[in-house]
């Protein structure tokens, strides 16, 4: 059952919203129900109080960042009886300055959501291109990029979101993993790396075929956490990450490590800036009737858990 461990607000109207609790919410399956569902394997602790099968969905708020900056986002909600509770998604631009200024209802009633991290490299990573590694930060749409299953793919769009010490203060799970150089091998990576906690890594091992049916898998950063090689790093004062997208998801050469490429999905699309989003619906016009319909994962993806489950058995 996977654990997510976030910062939460309780719910106060319009306003400032400076109150937070700590959110622990467990999932059985790894989408959250919708609203007024009865999925008792789900439960939510807020503050201490643990929740069984809380009404939720995403809610629709408007809101003027700690910076002054006016966003509008769809924000996760529970009710748990006397008060309401609201995370916001991975890579939201709310931090505990914001003010909300517009309540704009319940976005999902039906089909619930998908748990999951925008997939980014940081800038300094180095990608695997036909002319020499070089710098993500550097590479443009239609640039060639070696990936593992296709040859030579050109980027199709790229995406970046900076953020601040203080939102990685307030939203400890925007920190990136720190891989150090050879943690898993000679030259692999071939340079300490940082990606953001969910970007999946490519695996091969006897254990993820016993246990999970597949030799080859994408495993998250986040799963992989030793505090030795590989850990949160938690000296960072600011990151940004980048996420480059092709015609189909890849798997590509970020220091030497075979990384994923950012696959959009309906968590990562609505985690983007509103800029961002109607660049990449201009290039892909179908995901903005289908968030899901970009194509299928290059592997087989496994969980936080899952992957921790592969690592104790090494």
């Amino acid at each position: 059952m996977p654990t997510y461990n976030v910062d939460g607000f309780i719910w106060s109207g319009l306003g400032t919203a400076n109150t937070l609790a700590p959110v622990s919410i467990n999932d059985d399956d790894g989408t959250m129900s919708p609203y007024f569902t009865n999925d008792f394997g789900e439960t939510i602790t807020i503050g201490g109080t643990t929740y069984i099968n809380p009404k939720g969905g995403t809610y629709k708020l408007t809101f003027t960042d700690s910076g002054g900056i006016t966003h509008t986002e769809d924000l996760l909600l529970w009710s748990t009886g006397p008060d309401f509770i609201f995370v916001p998604l991975p890579g939201s631009n709310f931090d505990s300055g914001s003010t909300i200024t517009s309540l704009g209802g319940w976005q999902n009633w039906t089909t619930g959501f998908t748990w999951t991290d925008v997939v980014c490299f940081t800038k300094g990573t180095e990608i695997a291109t036909p002319t020499g590694a070089r710098l993500i930060e550097t590479l443009s749409i239609g640039d060639l990029v070696i990936t593992r299953d296709n040859g030579l793919q050109p980027i199709k769009w790229i995406g970046q979101k900076f953020i601040t010490g203080a939102r990685q203060y307030a939203f400890p799970h925007l920190r990136p993993i720190k891989i150090k150089k050879d943690a898993l091998g000679a030259n692999t990576p071939q340079k300490d790396i940082w990606l953001s906690p969910q970007h999946r890594i490519h695996h091969k091992s006897h254990q993820s075929a016993v246990q999970f049916g597949s030799y080859e898998v994408l495993i998250p950063a986040k799963g992989m956490i030793n505090d030795s090689t590989i850990l949160t790093d938690n000296s960072m004062n600011s990151v940004a990450y980048i996420h480059i997208l092709f015609e189909r998801h890849e798997i590509v050469f970020a220091d030497g490590l075979a990384c994923e490429s950012f696959h959009p999905g309906a968590i990562g699309i609505d985690a983007m800036e509103d800029a961002a989003r109607a660049e990449l619906f201009d290039i892909f016009p179908d995901l903005q009737c289908n968030p899901n319909g970009y194509g299928p994962s290059a592997r087989q993806s496994l969980s936080v858990s899952e992957t921790q489950h592969i690592f104790k058995a090494n």
